[in-house]
């Protein structure tokens, strides 16, 4: 076997396989030699590729570029680590009379020795596995026990406070531990006393002094004697 015609890169073909899409691959092949060479690709599955082009003629030194494409796949393969698929490329120099590759020109020139034949494995490289979904973070959810009151409940159980609060406030206390009422009643009593009984009595007297000191130190009594 004739070698040193053609150098052929890269030395395995790669496909990054994807279904129902065709999957191209470039190959580079060089003439080594000064004089005329023809060439032919062979694949052990030719309905599983297609390869442009597929055979022709290269000047001295000159290169060539071959594309070889994978056809559009409908399941993925048995399995990537075992492709069997193989290409073999076959060159071999010719006089400039040859006008066309034939299966006959390279088996003529395999009785002379004079074929290069190259082989090309397969390598299947499966498609990249989408990310993993990010987990949502969830919000802890509150729920309501035995001691946990709702809001509605809250609600309902502030209500007569504030009721109790709002009828207390008129109801105001003295310095002196009385309310408002309870000391008009006792000056009203006070000065009815002394009306009918015209004397002076000391008791009476005395409750009269206090409620007039209370009087004057409760800022709302005084401005209404004043006034």
């Amino acid at each position: 076997m004739a070698k040193d015609i053609v150098s052929v890169e890269p030395e395995e073909l790669v496909f990054k396989f994807e279904l129902r899409r065709q999957i191209p691959v470039g190959l580079t092949m060089q003439n080594l030699t000064n004089k005329r060479v023809a060439f032919k690709v062979k694949t052990t599955n030719p309905k599983k590729y297609s390869v442009r082009p597929s055979h022709g003629f290269m000047d001295g030194k000159s290169v060539q570029e071959i594309t070889v494409t994978m056809n559009s796949q409908r399941e993925p393969p048995v399995s990537y680590q075992n492709c069997r698929d193989k290409f073999l490329i076959q060159s071999a120099v010719v006089g400039a009379d040859v006008k066309s590759v034939t299966s006959e020109l390279f088996d003529e020139a395999a009785k002379k020795n004079d074929v290069q034949q190259t082989k090309l494995r397969v390598q299947l490289v499966p498609p990249a596995q989408p990310p993993s979904p990010v987990p949502e973070e969830t919000t802890p959810s509150v729920t309501f026990g035995a001691d946990t009151k709702s809001d509605d409940e809250v609600v309902q159980t502030r209500t007569p406070v504030m009721a109790v609060a709002s009828h207390t406030q008129p109801m105001q206390v003295s310095s002196q531990g009385f309310t408002l009422l309870n000391i008009i009643l006792v000056a009203l009593l006070a000065f009815l006393l002394g009306y009918f009984t015209k004397g002076h009595i000391p008791a009476l007297d005395m409750m009269k002094q206090n409620i007039t000191d209370i009087v004057m130190k409760h800022p709302v009594l005084r401005k209404m004697v004043s006034g």
